[in-house]
């Protein structure tokens, strides 16, 4: 399901009756918007084939609760899993991201890949990871358990934000070269022992704080 060169392609967007899919085995890309806005779309296989899932590939589809598997996949596009509008998202877990360097971004405040999936209990991200941007896992509440690969080197603006769900013991990022603010904000963590090679721990303004919630933190 390929996108054009550069372009939007958006092939079942918005099909709002549609309830289930199923991909062959031979599938390698899902396009950008693909299955956008698929409301009732309520079962879909991710077939392992998977390398490339676009930007928006399942914007909006808020009856989905699905697991991702894809063990070989490369690429993960702005906003593809993400929930707009204040929806909640029915996202159930992240078992493995394949090979992926980059959980990306956007400058749209209302962005964030995996964004108000409210449902989502745990995430575990591959060891190829190395950043995870602006508004990742914003507002991903039941989030109780993520693997966070020291290969990470940059996590960005409010990438946890409203996890309040999330326990962290010891954030240990043996790697990491910048972290944005809001970062963890709600996220109770117990430890921090290593922040890698950063320079700064800086904040825009009273307000705008990286660790949120530290009344659990009792050493760093």
């Amino acid at each position: 399901l390929p996108n054009r060169a550069n372009a939007y392609s958006g092939i079942f967007r918005n099909q709002i009756n549609l309830t289930e899919v199923y991909l062959p085995e031979t599938l390698t890309t899902i396009g950008s918007g693909c299955f956008e806005g698929c409301s009732s779309l309520t079962n879909i296989n991710l077939p392992s084939s998977l390398i490339n899932i676009n930007e928006e590939a399942f914007s909006n589809c808020v009856s989905l609760p699905i697991v991702i598997n894809t063990p070989n996949l490369e690429y993960l596009g702005v906003n593809a899993f993400c929930i707009y509008d204040n929806k909640i998202g029915s996202l159930v877990g992240i078992e493995n991201l394949g090979k992926i360097t980059t959980i990306k971004s956007s400058s749209d405040w209302n962005s964030g890949c995996f964004r108000n999936q409210t449902s989502l209990t745990y995430a575990k991200l591959p060891n190829t990871l190395t950043s995870i941007g602006r508004h990742a896992f914003y507002n991903c509440s039941a989030l109780s358990s993520i693997t966070l690969p020291p290969s990470i080197t940059t996590i960005d603006y409010s990438a946890f934000d409203g996890c309040t769900s999330l326990e962290i013991e010891d954030l240990s990022l043996p790697n990491l070269t910048e972290i944005q603010t809001f970062a963890f904000n709600g996220v109770r963590i117990t430890k921090i022992s290593n922040l890698g090679k950063l320079i700064s721990l800086r904040e825009i303004s009273w307000n705008e704080n990286i660790f949120g919630d530290k009344t659990t933190l009792t050493l760093v």
